[in-house]
């Protein structure tokens, strides 16, 4: 009986194979003809061209995406369906009619474990864990242990699908790189801005990019300023300045002001495309933990198998099969996924990315971490420190002129002062006209006074000579780690307010535990 049971089950699984590769061929031979349709009308070159942009990257990102859902759903399925046979096997001595369903439905779960075997075997030539999966599945189920063929079964799936989920996580974590990149760009050509499509950028061409608009490409900026929201790429959250002789980088968003960029790297070369595709070849990493478990697994299925084939004779076919089948193989692969896909979920929700699990087991062996200080170990608005006046003017006088003047601005450091001012109880004096230049300063007149407030290259470049006093306390800012904002009033300095960043109350804490 036990071989009638056995070659039943060849045969099905034979049939199901031989039909699902005439699909295939087909499915081929269909895929063929739309290539060829394709060759005609675009060249092999201008195929794999445009297969390599960045808008290309995305489907190919959505493509393995939708993979990554379809081996998930796959297993999901199985996973499902096991939970359901487990319960028919269950149940099935209390009403025999539910027999057939039940070994169909055995036979359905088992179909990929056999299909992963036959993989293994013929194109890999190894013996792994699938193999030992299929033996105890088969044999217990030829047997009339529909239980254990199932459970066994279920649990297979059970751990593909919690390492199928881990590696969802780590794709899940990453950010699409070229989401937010334009269709078309904006270039100088013969003193007139001209549209392109993104693609056709070339080295050397000039791009313009505005308020609002996402930097296409990595370049240098020759004219203009802006700031510069880099947040996706450094994670700082303050925007950065940049202008004439400074670089920007491709997926960066600017926040305010008009710039031209040279450009220097487009497409896959940018630094953030590379980044991306650094993440993307880790993602599907598995931790060390993860590949013990497998490798541990795989191991032990040979010495497993040819135990239960030597023993087979003198304890059973049942014995033998019992002894296999409390071979914790997949449970162990369970647990290293479990393992795993527990962290991934937990660092996700407190908004960490980790390049691959990897990363989590090397933990233990750091003794060094390097911060990055704006945005991570400080708050994103600073504080004003000290102020540091000349002759004239007080402090509160000082803060004053600056608060008016920066009061309509949304900078950190004109927020920092106008809180300042507010906490010292100031009123605000009426500006009657204002010019902002970004990464510079600000100029304001009032009545018959101007007022200057900015870095002191505004100073410098407004022709505002900086007085012995606030260049040694300049110097020593730059030392200690905090900037100075200049207060010039009718061209004359009259002081300086301190800039310095706001440590998290958490910091401390976090790196001292």
């Amino acid at each position: 009986m036990l071989l009638v049971n056995l070659s039943v089950i060849a045969s099905a699984y034979i049939g199901a194979r031989l039909f699902e590769r005439y699909s295939y061929k087909k499915s081929l031979t269909d895929s063929n003809m739309e290539l060829q349709s394709l060759e005609k009308t675009h060249s092999y070159q201008e195929v794999a061209k445009e297969k390599r942009t960045p808008q290309s990257v995305t489907l190919e990102s959505v493509r393995e995406s939708k993979a990554i859902e379809e081996i998930e759903k796959g297993h999901e399925h199985h996973f499902k369906v096991g939970a359901v046979t487990m319960g028919l096997a269950v149940i099935r001595p209390f009403y025999p009619a539910l027999t057939l369903l039940s070994i169909g439905m055995i036979a359905y779960t088992a179909y990929p474990i056999l299909k992963q075997t036959e993989n293994s075997l013929l194109k890999e030539r190894r013996i792994k864990n699938d193999l030992l999966t299929a033996v105890v599945s088969i044999m217990s189920l030829a047997m009339g242990q529909y239980f254990a063929s199932a459970l066994q079964a279920w649990s297979y799936h059970f751990a593909i699908k919690m390492m199928t989920k881990s590696k969802e996580i780590s794709t899940q974590m990453l950010t699409n790189v070229f989401e937010q990149q334009p269709s078309n760009v904006w270039i100088l050509k013969d003193h007139m801005e001209v549209e392109v499509p993104l693609e056709a950028l070339q080295i050397d061409d000039i791009v313009v990019v505005k308020a609002g608009e996402v930097v296409p490409v990595d370049g240098i900026v020759i004219e203009g300023m802006a700031m510069i929201d880099q947040q996706a790429l450094t994670g700082e959250a303050v925007p950065a300045e940049k202008g004439f002789g400074d670089n920007v980088f491709a997926a960066t968003l600017v926040v305010r002001g008009r710039i031209q960029v040279k450009v220097e790297k487009t497409g896959l070369e940018t630094t953030i495309s590379k980044l991306g595709d650094i993440l993307d070849n880790t993602a599907d990493f598995k931790t060390g933990l993860q590949l013990k478990g497998e490798e541990w697994s795989n191991k032990v299925a040979m010495p497993l198998l040819a135990t239960g084939l030597v023993s087979a004779p003198f304890l059973g076919v049942s014995s033998a099969t019992a002894m296999l089948f409390s071979a914790p193989t997949n449970t162990v692969e369970i647990l290293t996924s479990l393992h795993t896909f527990n962290h991934l979920t937990l660092v996700s929700k407190k908004g960490i990315l980790i390049k691959d699990g990897r990363a989590l087991e090397e933990l233990t062996k750091i003794d060094t971490i390097l911060f990055d200080k704006t945005g991570t170990l400080t708050k994103e608005e600073p504080e004003v420190g000290k102020i540091v006046v000349c002759d004239e003017l007080g402090e509160d006088e000082i803060l004053v002129y600056a608060a008016s003047a920066e009061h309509r601005l949304t900078h950190p450091i004109a927020q920092a002062i106008v809180k300042q001012a507010k906490k010292r109880h100031l009123g605000l004096l009426e500006i009657e006209e204002a010019n902002y230049k970004i990464g510079y300063g600000v100029t304001v007149h009032l009545k018959n006074q101007v007022i200057k407030v900015g870095s002191a290259r505004f100073m410098n470049r407004e022709g505002i000579a900086l007085p012995p006093k606030i260049a040694e306390a300049k110097v020593l800012g730059e030392e200690e780690g905090y900037s100075l904002v200049m207060v010039a009033l009718n061209q004359q300095l009259q002081g300086a307010i301190e800039i310095r960043p706001q440590v998290r109350p958490e910091v401390k804490k976090i790196i001292a535990g």
